[in-house]
């Protein structure tokens, strides 16, 4: 008896010496957190909604959605009948504590602008922009170049007295995210890592980002509200905002002579 509780202690002392090769589940980064890092963000589409030749407009935005929140700047003239240009900056960050994600672009675009009736018009614009989607990790980082096509058709309406504008987009966007470090423990983070192994097998995402947007104040100075879905045509499974919600003001002015 005495043998066999003596075998069964030096037993128990050499399985305690050599640690387990387990893998422990803190090995892998919780996904929840692992989704904090976004690849794609929305913004709202840079509309006059007005056709009027000498019509300029400032749009200073704040624009959230889920999981970020940022600021856009938005600018555009009419400097001719029919002929619009429009240009905008768009910078976003996780709306966390923690600096997940970082996200900037800058958009310049012309298109035509024509009357319906009175109170109703349409308008085309089409453009290029260019961004970066930067990511800190739980591991690492990984850093992203945008460059994008858009073209977005919308109608607008507007009343006598230019107070109040409604405008309905359809926007378009062919989106190259260029993947240009992924500096992380893909062992850990699969999640991550197969959104950037996605990304630099496939960088062309199509987006449909139709959007409502209302002002409404007086004929130089408007309150700004719109909302935008964000619908990734090609590659539904990438992580990004479904929506981008805007709120703001719209400075506008008439620089044609009287």
């Amino acid at each position: 008896m005495n043998h066999l509780l003596t075998i069964i202690f030096i037993s128990l002392f050499f399985v305690s010496c050599f640690p387990s090769t387990t893998v422990q589940a803190p090995y892998l980064v919780d996904e929840s957190r692992q989704k904090q890092n976004l690849y794609y963000i929305p913004s709202t589409p840079n509309t006059p909604l007005s056709s009027e030749t000498g019509h300029l407009h400032f749009n200073f935005l704040r624009s959230s959605g889920d999981k970020y929140s940022g600021v856009e700047l938005q600018g555009g003239i009419i400097p001719a009948e029919h002929l619009g240009i429009i240009a905008s900056f768009a910078g976003a960050k996780n709306s966390s504590t923690e600096d997940f994600t970082d996200f900037h672009r800058f958009n310049v675009g012309a298109g035509y602008v024509g009357k319906i009736s009175k109170r109703w018009h349409v308008e085309g614009y089409g453009g290029w922009g260019k961004g970066q989607v930067s990511n800190h990790h739980f591991t690492g980082y990984s850093n992203i170049d945008l460059n994008e096509f858009f073209a977005q058709p919308a109608i607008a309406y507007s009343n006598p007295k230019k107070t109040v504008e409604i405008g309905l987009i359809s926007r378009f966007t062919y989106a190259d995210l260029i993947v240009k470090d992924a500096v992380f423990d893909h062992a850990r983070e699969p999640y991550n890592a197969e959104q950037l192994n996605r990304l630099a097998w496939q960088p062309t995402n199509f987006m449909w980002e139709p959007a409502l947007i209302l002002r409404a104040g007086w004929k130089n100075f408007k309150f700004h509200g719109g909302y935008t879905v964000s619908a990734n045509l090609n590659n539904p499974s990438l992580n990004m905002p479904k929506g981008n919600l805007s709120l703001g003001a719209s400075l506008q002015f008439n620089t044609a002579k009287k």
